[in-house]
């Protein structure tokens, strides 16, 4: 029996969605905000994306050809009705979220509700709580949108193993082809349905499925063969250093071995991956009963992105979060009923942690929105340099922090990440580039001595003026 009443879930509940709220309200980007907001901006200007902020050995300057696609063209949809900025394209994940909400309900509802008429309160509730979904939920980066996708494919696709209806194969192929159409990582969930086809047994039709998958991913090349060819972008792909950072044979076995990184990164990850691991094993027996199709479809996400996905940040863990806590919440609610004293209270002592772990970063979070808020935050400084520099030019190039994309991107003629450029080769990079100025933030004074191109016989850099985080210096020639 749940040591909470329905009516208290709720109050719960709402006040778990008043903190998702209050953490989204921000004016500050997130990260990828800047590099994927500037690749709809020039998509926005001149008709296909592109991308100064390095990489123009790819040929990145003139047409980058490997991007995240639908998402990118929700983007642009965003800001052809609302205009180029943070609101519209955080809108098409807020947008990609509320999507998901009643397809959650629906499959909870239909799943669990004749067994655990409160499954979707709790299960949705302990969501919120994760650090990594409140991030994600207002950050211009595909993994919601992908989530709300490979959720629909897995519920179109338990459908079709239930009741054996084609059309349900052919929306959850479909629906797995656009997760890749959005970003390359959503393969997984199109190796997911194969796979799961395959356990199943149901040979013949995990070609079609994967025909149909195929088929919704295809229009990722229409731009492709538009403005260049496929040997174009598979020069991109095989030389970006992102998505190939490890060229050797055996690199994906080294993934799918340090893929505990992502799980332990932080305590919020740990306390997660606790909770998991306790639910699988003193529940293991009831969950290959009740959800093998649901266990079986985790794993191959899990592993599958393990092996395609180059990093090992949290961010992706979103794809797959709905999965875990499905997991989590149905083995919890069976052990209230069925479990021992002393597991049901490690259970409900893992899932407290999780909440009061959240709420320590979420009133962080809420705290540094207000601050920001109140007094313009970076995004005021950005503008205060955008207006120092046009002081002497126009139009000026700038080697700078990406984030100062938002809002200043259109005042320069070119803006190019600092990241981009190692500190031993600043010099010379400088020396052959036509850039105006050079910002630095003043964290990174180790990472930079600007001090020694200031100092240099010929006065490279000459400090101009500062900001709270940033120093201003002009190139000189």
């Amino acid at each position: 029996m749940l040591p909470i009443k329905t009516k208290h879930l709720r109050i719960f509940l709402a006040f778990a969605c008043i903190l998702f709220i209050g953490y989204q309200i921000d004016n500050v980007p997130r990260i990828d905000d800047e590099y994927l907001g500037e690749q709809v901006f020039w998509l926005l200007k001149v008709g296909k994306v592109r991308s100064g902020l390095g990489f123009a050995d790819l040929g990145y300057d003139v047409y980058q050809s490997i991007f995240h696609k639908l998402f990118v063209y929700c983007g642009y949809l965003a800001c052809r009705i609302g205009g180029w900025s943070l609101i519209s394209l955080h809108m098409v994940t807020y947008l990609s979220f509320l999507a998901f909400l009643p397809l959650f309900y629906a499959y909870t509802r239909r799943r669990y509700g004749n067994i655990y008429p409160a499954f979707f309160l709790i299960c949705l509730t302990l969501l919120l709580f994760n650090q990594d979904l409140l991030y994600a939920a207002g950050d211009f980066r595909p993994e919601v949108l992908i989530m709300t996708l490979g959720f629909a494919s897995y519920v179109l696709l338990m459908r079709y193993l239930d009741q054996g209806k084609s059309a349900a194969l052919a929306g959850s192929a479909i629906a797995a082809g656009l997760c890749m159409f959005a970003h390359l990582n959503g393969a997984v969930f199109i190796a997911a349905g194969c796979l799961l086809l395959l356990q199943r047994k149901k040979y013949g039709v995990v070609f079609a499925y994967a025909a149909l998958a195929a088929l919704a991913f295809a229009p990722y090349f229409a731009d492709t063969l538009y403005h260049a060819d496929l040997k174009y972008f598979w020069h991109q792909f095989r030389h970006d250093p992102i998505l190939n950072p490890d060229q050797r044979w055996y690199a994906s076995l080294l993934q799918l071995a340090n893929e505990q990184m992502r799980f332990l990164f932080t305590e919020k990850q740990v306390l997660l991956t606790a909770t998991l691991l306790f639910v699988l094993f003193t529940c293991r027996q009831r969950l290959r009963a009740r959800q093998p199709g649901l266990l079986s479809y985790t794993l191959f996400l899990v592993l599958g992105l393990a092996l395609i996905c180059p990093s090992k940040s949290t961010k992706y863990m979103v794809l797959y979060l709905p999965f875990l806590y499905l997991i989590i919440t149905e083995g919890w609610l069976w052990l209230e009923e069925q479990g021992s004293r002393s597991k049901v209270l490690a259970i409900r002592t893992l899932l407290l942690a999780n909440i009061l772990v959240s709420l320590v970063y979420s009133a962080q979070q809420i705290n540094r929105n207000v601050h920001n808020l109140s007094t313009g935050g970076i995004i005021a400084e950005h503008s205060a340099i955008a207006n120092m520099v046009r002081t002497q030019h126009s139009r000026v190039s700038l080697l700078a922090p990406r984030l100062m994309i938002f809002n200043e991107l259109p005042c320069f003629k070119q803006l190019m990440d600092i990241e981009r450029v190692l500190p031993a080769n600043m010099s010379s990079f400088l020396r052959g580039s036509k850039l105006d100025y050079v910002i630095f933030e003043k964290k990174d004074k180790a990472r930079y001595d600007w001090t020694l191109l200031e100092q240099a016989p010929d006065h490279l850099l000459v400090p101009v003026d500062s900001t709270a985080h940033y120093i201003i210096t002009r190139v000189n020639r």
